[in-house]
């Protein structure tokens, strides 16, 4: 009798034999393949191009260039086959290249665009007749972002850190109000928070390299100790920007957002040296001189403001690479501004001006930041990298406010948009405050970020670890100052007038009360408690991760990319 068992192990043992016998006729009918593999570079800009699109013309083998500009194509078919190479805003290139069965074929294309003719040197004392003038630098960026968002396998947007040119501070904030979907929160006259789709910056996350930068969020613990704020990075350093609004399996999912990617330069994209020196003075027109002028504070300072960019890019013989960026910039930032207090409660009297504050918040902004790429080539196929960046930031802030105030009863009737009369009152509802705010912040924050790769054809693992520091104090005491100062005059009436609804020329004049000019004035009638105070704090915010990742591609009649990996990340708040 045969039992099931019986029965199946007949059935394998079938099904092995029949394999066996098939599999040498399958073999011999399956085609010859063999690899192309090669580099793309841009002549023009002396840069190797990732992203470029290349193909087997008459096939669906397509692959993309990758760091270097390598790219390599497997399981083409052996015998002569043409290569295609698309980029946009470059022509399209193509070659032909025969391939060996089991060999690797390699080819290297160069691009070429309207803008660029070899061989169109002038000789000495020709003149030179100008028809056309082309600045290629956006379309440069341009077409890396485009490139870059093809080949994604997510939806996002990448933007090259050159595409508009200077960045005021390098602040990358100010550099990422450009990008869709993406709103600045702003403190003062800095870009400090990003919103993505509308959505808290706590729910953005932003890393250099793949690797989170820590925050120390304004040393404060609250509803936004996990927002990344951007005074403390640099644009320095930073070649291409790339914005994630979908994710994938490798990339972090405590971002509902969406993450930034600051991505580093790299000396192995270049060929040659380069050395750039870059110098920079900013002005502002509510104080455009050269001389000493008083403020911000008690001091006199100078408020046109010089700043500085060096950069070092060099590889030896394509076996180490070095790429280093320094910067340092000041920045005199003259803010004032009015608000306007609306109490809209009666229809039938319709809106009521209640309190106008006037400030004015002068400020000098000291930035200064360090990049270090250091790759070495153990084999061609075996890279360690190792990254480092760090930015120090300081903001004095010196904020003073004057402030018309007065409760909604106590308007007169008669007042409209545009002229304002406060009645005085026997206690503070009606009154004049001046206020003083103080705080000088500073910042510094560092990442390393170690890396060791490893490629052989369609197969990579990459290991890579990084450890991120941000730490940030404010200080007023220790500056001579105190961190807010309230005084007021109280019993007394104000009267206010403006040409229109929307002039800011108000005319302010002391209808009764005490002289606000004299300071004796002050805090004379009622009292004023706790009007001095201090705010001193100091926050730092650690980031230790590290990941393992493998991939490799398949030929199923498209490219097929399957990845495996690990990663492990902790982040710890001393607020």
């Amino acid at each position: 009798m045969q039992t099931p068992a019986l029965a199946r192990r007949r059935r394998l043992g079938f099904a092995a034999l029949l394999a066996a016998l098939c599999l040498p006729e399958l073999a011999a009918q399956l085609p010859a393949t063999g690899r192309i593999s090669g580099r793309i570079f841009n002549p023009a800009t002396q840069e190797y191009v990732r992203n470029a699109e290349v193909s087997i013309e008459g096939t669906n083998l397509v692959a993309y260039s990758g760091d270097e500009g390598a790219y390599l194509l497997s399981n083409v078919p052996a015998g002569a086959v043409t290569v295609v190479v698309t980029y946009t805003g470059y022509d399209r290139a193509s070659s032909r290249v025969t391939v060996a069965a089991g060999g690797t074929a390699t080819r290297d294309f160069e691009l070429r665009g309207s803008t660029y003719r070899p061989g169109t040197g002038r000789a000495a004392g020709e003149v030179v007749t100008l028809e056309q003038f082309v600045v290629s630098s956006e379309r440069e960026g341009n077409a890396k972002a485009i490139m870059e968002q093809r080949a994604a396998l997510n939806m996002k947007s990448v933007v090259a850190s050159d595409n508009f040119g200077d960045v005021t501070g390098g602040n990358i904030g100010e550099f990422m109000k450009y990008l869709p979907g993406v709103v600045i929160d702003y403190n003062n006259a800095d870009a400090r928070a990003v919103r993505i789709g509308g959505l808290d910056p706590k729910y953005a996350a932003v890393s250099i390299d793949g690797m989170r930068m820590a925050s120390a969020a304004s040393a404060l613990f609250g509803a936004t100790t996990r927002q990344f704020e951007f005074e403390q990075a640099s644009i320095t350093s930073v070649e291409t920007i790339e914005l994630n609004k979908t994710l994938v399996a490798s990339m972090d999912a405590d971002a509902p957002a969406g993450s930034m990617n600051l991505r580093s330069r790299n000396a192995f994209d270049r060929k040659g040296r380069e050395i750039t020196a870059t110098a920079t003075v900013t002005a502002n027109p509510y104080d455009l001189t050269w001389r000493r002028t008083p403020g911000p504070g008690d001091g006199v300072h100078r408020k046109i403001r010089p700043g500085v960019v060096l950069t070092y890019a060099d590889s030896f013989r394509q076996r180490f690479g070095v790429q280093l960026s320094l910067s340092a910039n000041q920045l005199y930032n003259e803010q004032s501004g009015l608000t306007h207090t609306f109490d809209n409660t009666s229809a039938a009297r319709g809106p009521v001006i209640n309190a106008m504050v006037f400030r004015d918040n002068p400020k000098i902004t000291t930035r200064a930041a360090y990049g270090l790429t250091l790759d070495y080539k153990f084999t061609p196929e075996l890279i360690l990298s190792w990254r480092m960046s760090g930015s120090h930031f300081r903001d004095e802030i010196n904020a003073r406010t004057i402030t018309f105030r007065a409760a909604t009863a106590q308007i007169d009737p008669s007042s409209t948009l545009t002229s304002i009369l406060a009645q005085p009152t026997a206690n503070t509802t009606t009154r004049l405050e001046s206020a003083i705010g103080h705080s000088d912040k500073w910042n510094d924050t560092v990442v390393y970020t170690p890396k060791l790769e490893f490629r052989r054809h369609d197969f990579q693992v990459t290991a890579s670890g990084g450890y991120s520091r941000s730490t940030t104090h404010y200080e007023d005491r220790r500056s001579g100052y105190w961190a807010n100062t309230s005084n007021w005059i109280t019993r007394m009436s104000w009267r206010a007038q403006r040409t229109s609804t929307t002039s800011t020329d108000w005319q302010m004049a002391r209808v009764s009360g005490p002289d606000w000019t004299t300071l004796a004035s002050f805090n004379r009638a009622d009292a004023n408690p706790n009007n001095i105070g201090t705010a001193e704090r100091t926050g730092r915010s650690q980031v230790w991760s590290g990941y393992v990742d493998a991939k490799k591609v398949f030929n199923l009649g498209l490219p097929v990319t399957v990845g495996v990996g690990l990663k492990s990340r902790l982040t710890a708040y001393d607020l």
